[in-house]
């Protein structure tokens, strides 16, 4: 079996590149790979290393997926993490990247660990629970752990399947339980805040990404993937059509948006007068930066993207500038902490749910949630308030 070192960056021609090494059959073997991130030629300048960085160690886990899957066929004596890696690799192009990598992240937390060196055959549900109790314990969210239970019954389940194991100590166990996070969105006042410090700001990208969050709901990588030609002006409708999605290197691709309850919530949202009229003016804003270099107008482009490279908005980027502006102007969110920009669609739901604007079959379907239960498990405490106030309404009309 090859054995891989953990590899290291090196300046090359202008980038970064991955180095790997590996032994086989006593032999000592190089490859290397380009990862595309610019280096500056001084020897102490760095920058862009510990992007490459990241590049090499999701290479390195594609590289030992790809060296297990043509290895020979697992038996029920080989370790349950040889199991785990054959299992990744297997889906590696059926599932989205974003899957794909959170496979990786189950591997690593099992490497080295007493299950993960244990024969499949010799699993029993004591050293699961043992091995979920010690994540815990060390740190890992029960979200997180919610996850890690999921991608272990997976394999254990194909393997079952498979006839690897004729006992799958995984189909009668629960998975932990994750405990809800309360929702951090904006108040009402603070909306209102946010679109005042806004407002001189449009039309640049990152006013009007912010106001499409607050006004629809919808999450950053479906703003970041959104083109005009999804957008009918005339009759105020978005088409959420893409989702801009990280993939395994770090860059960005599209991809269909996200997928709860394993369906994509491809779908329509119709917009009122104030949107109609921050998209007019972006629309405008882009069409006269390219008219400056005698550019024709292209349907195609990024609402929020670039009008001239026809490149988006970097989701990551949108939320470090949202960062920066919450935290220079002091916004707080309705747990006394600094809302990310997930935050905004949390904002728009909530109070479509206080005001009783929307009412709940709607909202789910306009946030592209799997179904009305999935809102209001998100949503519970919002209902709660939206419930109070409804039955001091009642008790002043019985008066």
């Amino acid at each position: 079996m090859r054995k891989y070192s953990q590899g290291s960056v090196q300046k090359y021609r202008g980038e970064w590149r991955a180095v790997l090494s590996y032994q086989e059959d006593g032999v000592q073997h190089r490859i290397t790979r380009g990862t595309g991130v610019k280096c500056y030629p001084k020897k102490d300048d760095n920058r862009g290393k510990q992007t490459a960085e990241r590049i090499l160690r999701d290479w390195r886990d594609e590289v030992i997926l790809e060296a297990a899957s043509n290895a020979d066929t697992v038996t029920s004596n080989d370790p349950f993490i040889e199991f785990c890696k054959r299992y990744a690799r297997s889906r590696y192009r059926i599932v989205k990247d974003s899957t794909f990598r959170g496979y990786i992240t189950e591997i690593r937390r099992l490497t080295g660990t007493e299950l993960g060196k244990t024969p499949i055959c010799n699993v029993e549900q004591e050293a699961i629970l043992k091995h979920e109790s010690d994540l815990i314990a060390n740190g890992l969210s029960t979200t997180s752990a919610v996850h890690h239970h999921a991608f272990m019954a997976a394999v254990f389940k194909a393997a079952a399947a498979n006839r690897k194991i004729s006992y799958n100590p995984m189909a009668t166990m629960k998975s932990p339980k994750a405990r809800s996070k309360p929702i951090n969105s904006l108040t009402i006042e603070g909306r209102a805040r946010v679109l005042e410090l806004l407002r001189d700001r449009i039309p640049d990208e990152f006013s009007v990404a912010v106001i499409i969050a607050l006004m629809t709901g919808m999450r950053r990588g479906e703003i970041c993937a959104l083109r005009w030609t999804d957008i009918d002006a005339e009759n105020r409708i978005i088409s959420v059509n893409h989702n801009l999605a990280q993939t395994i290197n770090g860059g960005y691709e599209l991809s269909s948006p996200k997928d709860p309850g394993r369906r994509d919530s491809i779908r329509t949202i119709p917009f009122g007068e104030r949107l109609a009229y921050v998209l007019a003016k972006r629309k405008t804003a882009m069409a006269q930066t390219r008219a400056l270099l005698d550019f024709k107008w292209d349907p195609g482009l990024y609402v929020v993207g670039n009008a001239l490279t026809k490149k988006p908005y970097s989701p990551d980027l949108l939320s470090r500038d949202w960062r920066c502006f919450a935290k220079s102007n002091g916004l707080y969110g309705t747990q006394a902490t600094y809302p990310v920009f997930h935050d905004l669609r949390h904002t728009f739901a909530t109070l479509a749910i206080k005001e009783k604007v929307i009412d709940i079959k709607a909202l789910s379907e306009i946030l592209g949630h799997k179904d009305a239960a999935m809102t209001l498990n998100i949503y519970a405490d919002a209902l709660e308030d939206a419930k109070r106030s409804g039955m001091e309404k009642i008790d002043a009309l019985m008066a």
